[in-house]
């Protein structure tokens, strides 16, 4: 989610409110503020965005910027490229092996206890 600097802009004249304002009634610092008015947050953090909006008594909705939405792509390496049945063979497989060398290391150092 990314805010809209010139929305931004439009609502704080809109409001009458300046940058400074806004930081004090948003709670956030005035540097907060100017870098979403500089457009320099490539992501809003979700809970300054938020108060934000609720100092302009906006929806969260009418400060993010309208972006293309990118073609859904499957995510990378392996297990983007195995069928559900492969990655949940793959999940028991790495949790059997994982369980086994718990075993083992436990069994060791109890033995070794014991010996002592």
């Amino acid at each position: 989610m990314r805010i809209d600097p010139e929305q931004l802009r439009r609502l704080m004249r809109a409001k009458g409110i300046s940058s400074a304002e806004l930081a004090r009634r948003a709670q956030v610092t005035q540097s907060t503020v100017s870098r979403y008015l500089n457009g320099m947050f490539e992501t809003a953090p979700m809970r300054s965005a938020m108060a934000i909006a609720d100092a302009l008594g906006v929806e969260l909705m009418t400060l993010v910027k309208d972006e293309p939405s990118r073609p859904s792509r499957p995510p990378g390496g392996l297990i983007g490229r195995m069928d559900p049945k492969g990655v949940a063979d793959l999940c028991a497989e790495s949790l059997e092996a994982f369980v086994a060398a718990i075993s083992a290391i436990t069994n060791a150092k109890v033995g070794k206890r014991w010996k002592r």
